[in-house]
């Protein structure tokens, strides 16, 4: 059996974050939501593509988002963005 890299083991674990936290917030009581603080950003702000497919928070804070052009890491400051290069094995996927 092969190996998943990290980079397909972190698409993987975002992917059924995703889900969770959808099925997660389908069920919220949205009575409170005016609560909530939204900010906007976009590629001018760092990230490397306008459209987010999947969004994820880790146990450190940070704010993960998966676009078509990579997988985007937000500290809360900036972004880092991680690229698939086919010709690193050990860059994401």
């Amino acid at each position: 059996m092969k190996i998943l890299n990290s980079g397909k083991l972190i698409l993987i674990i975002l992917s059924i974050c995703c889900k969770t936290l959808a099925q997660y917030y389908s069920s919220v009581d949205h009575t409170n939501i005016s609560l909530l603080k939204i900010q906007k950003f976009n590629v001018a702000d760092g990230l490397s593509q306008g459209t987010i497919y999947c969004s994820f928070q880790d146990s450190r804070g940070f704010l993960w988002f998966g676009t078509q052009f990579g997988l985007n890491r937000f500290d809360g400051y900036s972004y880092r963005t991680f690229f698939n290069n086919p010709d690193d094995s050990t860059s994401i996927c």
